[in-house]
């Protein structure tokens, strides 16, 4: 059994962006699951390191009103260096290997014409492992976008 209650103030900072910032992309932030699935992690920090700013400033506004020991702790996180450097390199995780190996794995049945099958995800595994191989050794070429963007190319 779950208990899935209202938590946060999501209604609140959707008036808060279509006040201020009426017109901004903004990309959704997701709950995949309750938050049971490990990709879900990783799919919802890229829109958090996107509104990383705008979180803060409602979060401003919303504690001037009144005190939230919730709404506090998440201005002191999302404002630490550390946090933003998670959100970042999740981001980046979640673009360059989680959407092309979920495209792949979902996709594998259409590409039979490519030579592609079940089989085939070894590839994708062997690929990663090498390049993490890279990053353990150097972890900045994490951040190298000609290095993390190209890790399946050779597919």
């Amino acid at each position: 059994m779950t208990c899935n209650y209202k938590k946060g103030h999501g209604d609140e900072y959707q008036d808060y962006k279509e006040e201020f910032h009426p017109g901004k992309r903004w990309l959704p932030v997701i709950r995949a699951l309750g938050g049971n699935r490990q990709d879900g992690s990783f799919e919802g920090a890229l829109p958090i390191y996107d509104q990383r700013q705008d979180i803060l400033n409602f979060l401003v506004k919303e504690l001037d009103i009144s005190q939230s020991i919730l709404q506090d702790s998440l201005f002191m996180s999302l404002g630490s260096m550390q946090v933003i450097a998670m959100l970042r390199v999740a981001s980046i995780l979640h673009l360059a290997v989680m959407m092309p190996t979920r495209w792949l794995a979902g996709n594998t049945h259409k590409l039979a014409d490519c030579k592609w099958g079940e089989k085939s995800m070894g590839r994708v595994i062997d690929l990663l492992h090498d390049a993490m191989l890279k990053v353990q050794s150097d972890g900045s070429i994490l951040l190298h976008y000609d290095f993390i963007m190209n890790i399946f190319s050779p597919l």
